[in-house]
Parts: structure tokens; sequence; C-alpha cells
């Protein structure tokens, strides 16, 4: 699920007008040759929700089994982007553009779907009365990826049965067995 969200981060950087090689994971390995204007995602913990629901079925080719889709957690994966330049106002634009461009979902290797969502920013490099106390500006935009762990089973189709059922008003308590044939 990182991986998607990273190339949906970077796929919205570009439709903004930065360079792709300008989106780091995390902190550079060489600050001082990263470009001024980057953006920085930094992944923090996940949220773990364990739920079981059943989100559909459906019969296999040769119909002697069916494959059920469970979902077994709900996982929320919060990450810190940090729109940098030497720039106020290239920040925020920035900014706006990978928020516009930014998909409000995606999906992941296991073909689950991922929804993004940013819930807040900040800005840093200014003080109270907004006087810059560093050189470079930092905008913080907090998104949330929020998906599903899900596990496939199959399990075998039932196609008859037998059921043992006595018969009201015998005297001798006789069972009838009857045969129940089960469309595949």
């Amino acid at each position: 699920m990182r991986k998607s969200v990273f190339t949906a981060i970077v796929a919205a950087a570009e439709a903004a007008g930065l360079d792709a090689a300008a989106v780091y994971e995390g902190a550079p390995e060489r600050p001082g040759a990263a470009p001024d204007t980057r953006i920085e995602v930094h992944w923090l913990d996940e949220n773990l929700v364990r739920t079981r629901r059943l989100l559909g079925w459906r019969l296999t080719k040769d119909k002697g089994y069916y494959r059920r889709t469970k979902q077994r957690f709900v996982r929320e994966m919060p990450a810190r982007v940090l729109v940098m330049s030497r720039d106020r106002e290239q920040a925020e634009a920035l900014a706006n553009g990978l928020l516009a461009q930014l998909p409000s979902w995606t999906v992941d290797q296991d073909n689950c779907r991922v929804g993004l969502t940013a819930n807040k920013a900040a800005v840093k490099g200014l003080d109270t009365h907004g006087v810059p106390t560093r050189q470079d500006k930092e905008l913080a935009l907090h998104l949330v990826a929020s998906g599903m762990i899900v596990r496939l089973e199959d399990c075998p189709v039932i196609t008859d049965c037998t059921a043992a059922m006595t018969i009201a008003g015998g005297d001798d308590g006789d069972e009838e067995k009857l045969r129940y044939r089960l469309a595949p």
C-alpha cells in the first residue's frame, strides 16, 4: 500500500509542475545536494482495526469450489508530506497544486482500493508574527491512506446432502431417509 500511495503522490507532484526526482520518501541522503523546491514524504505509524466482514464470493471455473473474499483488517496509514521551498508563495502554490492533482483513491498491489484524504496543513518556518525564522519554508500536509487487508478462501460447494426425519404420527418411530439434490 505504501508503494502505490507514494506513486500517486509522485504523479500528483509531476502534474503540479515538480520534477519526479524532487520527491523523496523520507529525508534525502545528502540534504545539501537536494533541490531547493522538493517534497518529502514521511510515513507515520499505521492504525489497524480488526474486522470480520465478508466482501463477496464467486464460483470457480470448475464449479467445485467457490472463493470467498473476507476483510480481515482496516488499515490507516498516515503520512506527513513536507512541501519545501525558499519562497512561501511557491510552497503554497505547489501544495495547492499537489492537493488538486492528488486522486481520491488508488489501487494497491493486492487490487484493494486505497482512499487518500488530506486532513490538515501547517506552515513552518515562520514565527507567530509571520517573520521568517529560517531560510526554508515548509508546508506540512497530513495525508491518510485507508485501505484493507483481505484473505481469500476456497470453500467446497455442497452438491447433495442426506437428512434424517421422523414422520409425525408414526407409532413405531421409523425414520425415513430423504435425499436432497442441490443444483451446483
